[in-house]
């Protein structure tokens, strides 16, 4: 696909954020303009000596300057602001998780991305593993009947003093189902082909970081999905400090006649069925990566990603309804 994606840079809370401006930077057709960050000049400037662009100091004159894609990766609680101002003036946005912290602001989103017609794309990264679609495929076919229940597990390694203080502030951060649980219940929802119909029960507890009290390291979750089917959400921000990767991440899926299970670490998924012996089933490649879908995405409206406006609304719509339950019940406690 011929590009001409023109990025503005707003909000570099994150490196998700310029993670995914080095690799998109990549392609042809693809620049950034500039960067902009009143929360974090010193991040704006960094990002403007290693990409070559100018450092914004108001928003609009970014936003108006000829580019075409807003990136942001801005702190949790006050990404939605960026977002809105980008799609009323008219650019596609691609935005690192969580999306949102309230829900009147999913809403908001909503209802900007749906006048603007712009497409909306939040980093789903999960969607783009090579075992996860293995797995999806399987489904699709039929491989294991139907979907009855997920059981999918994220765990985290925290390292407290390299994290910014704002993690550790609930009303800034979000919470741990909203930040990293939105990967799992998009997955869910893709597993699945079903959106998530109701919270049957959300919990957080703070386990292991005892120095923090505005923040909770261990999150789980319990959703029903349109079709009566369960999926469970474990996340935590545990891995143990010896451990050789980010986190031991793994989902498992049974179905009517048959089981997966997918490991993320090691690439792999184990498939066993009525009719099918216990296997390691091979990963098939993928044709893209995340950041050329969401390129395809900002360079042709017509083009329908792997992760949509609907999966990106949808997705944070539900996990922050999981989050907010399990606020409620701790603050009834």
């Amino acid at each position: 696909m011929k590009r001409d994606v023109k990025i503005a840079m707003a909000g570099l809370a994150h490196v998700h954020g310029t993670g995914f401006l080095k690799k998109a930077l990549t392609f042809e057709g693809v620049s950034v303009v500039g960067f902009y960050d009143n929360d974090n000049p010193e991040n704006a400037r960094a990002a403007s000596e290693e990409f070559g662009a100018p450092v914004y100091t108001d928003l609009d004159a970014l936003l108006s300057s000829g580019a075409n894609m807003l990136l942001t990766a801005r702190i949790n609680c006050d990404k939605p602001e960026y977002i809105i101002r980008a799609l009323e003036a008219g650019l596609g946005v691609v935005a690192d998780k969580p999306m949102a912290t309230r829900m009147e602001d999913v809403d908001a989103i909503e209802a900007a991305a749906k006048k603007s017609g712009a497409p909306l794309y939040l980093m789903l990264t999960e969607r783009f593993g090579e075992a996860i679609c293995t797995a999806k495929k399987l489904i699709d076919e039929g491989a294991i009947g139907t979907v009855a229940q997920q059981y999918l597990v994220r765990p985290h390694r925290l390292h407290p003093t390299k994290r910014p203080d704002w993690m550790y502030d609930h009303a800034r951060y979000g919470g741990i189902i909203n930040d990293i649980g939105v990967h799992d219940v998009d997955l869910a929802r893709f597993f699945s082909g079903q959106e998530v119909k109701s919270i049957l029960a959300s919990h957080t507890a703070l386990a292991r970081h005892p120095q923090f009290t505005d923040f909770w390291d261990t999150g789980m979750t319990m959703m029903e999905m349109a079709d009566g089917s369960v999926a469970t959400v474990a996340v935590n921000w545990l891995t143990p400090d010896e451990y050789h990767a980010h986190g031991d991440t793994r989902f498992y899926i049974t179905g009517t006649r048959g089981y997966i299970e997918v490991s993320t670490v090691n690439n792999t998924v184990r498939f066993y069925s009525d009719t099918e012996k216990e296997q390691y089933v091979p990963v098939s490649p993928l044709p893209m990566t995340v950041e050329e879908d969401a390129l395809n995405a900002m360079s042709d409206w017509s083009y329908r990603p792997a992760v949509t406006t609907h999966d990106s609304i949808e997705a944070t719509r539900a996990t922050l309804l999981a989050q907010l339950a399990a606020d409620a019940y701790r603050k009834s406690r």
